[in-house]
């Protein structure tokens, strides 16, 4: 996901057409999805009951910051800069990535569970092995039910209760969309412009940031 977001930056930093400037964006919206598919999972995966939906929170806690700080230097950085930042804040990340843990559950599925309970213990440090050895047997018994249950894509289709989520999931960011939010944020500075406010519209961007 993070080297098809570093494509979209690259693109959108050297394009000028409109072909390539929406072939960046499209890099990055797929990019967008894989993440926040793949995220929470990760996090599910390596986090304790007790704080994992306070982890979970902070992704889009993550996503909001990330709209303030365009917020913040967009005005006062020329187009491509703000892209070479953004490239800049890429590389951190693939400097950082290796030193994250894998998760003890794509450990346990490949069955190297001495390496899940070395990662266990790891994460859980401070807590009593017997603690982690429970954690660990809960663990190969959910992915042996997962194993026993396992469908394929072709049952999201074709089971009715897949079916009724899936269509809920995909209204509620049909409509998300189609209310245009997104044309909202990308022409909020334009928009306060226009409005004729004593306030400069760059600062008002930054409180709509702040506020959202």
């Amino acid at each position: 996901a993070m080297a098809l977001e570093t494509a979209s930056y690259l693109t959108l930093a050297v394009g000028s057409s409109v072909i390539v400037l929406s072939a960046g964006r499209f890099l990055g919206g797929v990019a967008c999805g894989m993440a926040f598919s793949a995220l929470p999972m990760y996090i599910a995966e390596i986090s304790e009951d007790s704080v994992r939906g306070f982890l979970n929170t902070l992704n889009q806690i993550s996503v909001n910051s990330g709209s303030l700080l365009m917020y913040s230097l967009g005005p006062y950085l020329s187009y491509a800069y703000l892209h070479y930042i953004m490239l800049g804040i890429c590389g951190v990340f693939f400097l950082l990535f290796p030193l994250l843990p894998q998760s003890p559950y794509s450990l346990v599925k490949k069955h190297k569970v001495c390496e899940a309970r070395d990662t266990l213990l790891w994460l859980r440090e401070g807590s009593a092995i017997s603690q982690v050895e429970r954690e660990l047997l809960v663990m190969q018994d959910m992915i042996q039910e997962s194993k026993a249950q396992s469908g394929s894509v072709v049952e999201l289709f074709t089971s009715r209760g897949n079916r009724r989520a899936l269509t809920i999931c995909a209204t509620l960011l049909v409509f998300q969309q189609i209310t245009g939010i997104s044309v909202l944020i990308f022409y909020t500075e334009k928009i306060f412009q226009m409005t004729g406010t004593s306030l400069s519209s760059s600062i008002c961007s930054l409180i709509i940031g702040v506020i959202t």
